[in-house]
This record gives C-alpha cells, structure tokens and sequence, in this order.
C-alpha cells in the first residue's frame, strides 16, 4: 500500500498565502499478489485518485486496476529468465490525472522477456 498525500501555500509578494493550484492529486495505491512456488507471480493493483477543483481546472477522481504475471523459466537455453505479462487499466477507463494535458492511455498490455547473465 502506498499514499500520496500533497498540501501546500503561495506566499505572495504582498505577504498573503493561498492555497498552491499546481499539487497532485491525492492517491492511494494497494497491491495484492500471490506467490506460486519460485515460479509464478500474480498480482492485482488498484490506484485510486481524489478528484480536484483548484484555479488549474482540477480534474474528477478516478481508480484505475492493473494486473500482472511473472513467470520464472527454470528450464532449456532461458534459464533465469523472467517472461512478464502486465494489463495496465483493466477496465479502459477514460481519465486524465490532475495537471495532464491529455487523457491517459486507455487498456495496455506489455509483455518482456529478461535475463540474468
């Protein structure tokens, strides 16, 4: 589990403070993963935002889930490889974080093949 929580102040010229309109989102991220032997790896990731309405624009929360796999080849010409297999934004939700200027990407899915030498 991890949070990102941001607050902070302009000091004007003139010595008065407003709240600062360039911060993050606030969010929270948890991550719950199983463990298959020293084989495979699964995971499900969620990352939820809190909305904004700051003089930027602000932007509307949103959550976004990912799921990931690792499998560890122990076998052939491969051996300590990793083959890992990630589908970022499961559900293809239409969002655009705080400050971006376009919308995130929609479902992803990222496949890569590592070694150890």
């Amino acid at each position: 589990m991890n949070a990102n929580i941001s607050s902070g102040e302009w000091l004007e010229v003139s010595g008065a403070t407003r709240d600062y309109s360039r911060m993050p989102a606030n969010s929270l991220g948890l991550t719950v993963g199983k463990k298959f032997n020293d084989t495979l790896d699964l995971s499900w990731e969620a990352v939820v935002n809190k909305g904004v309405n700051d003089a930027v624009g602000g932007a509307p929360g949103f959550s976004v889930h990912n799921l990931r796999a690792t499998y560890n080849i122990d076998t052939g010409f491969l051996k300590e490889a990793k083959l890992r297999v990630g589908v970022e934004n499961v559900f293809d939700k239409q969002y655009r974080p705080h400050l971006f200027l376009r919308d995130a990407p929609g479902r992803n899915i990222k496949v890569s093949l590592s070694a150890a030498f």
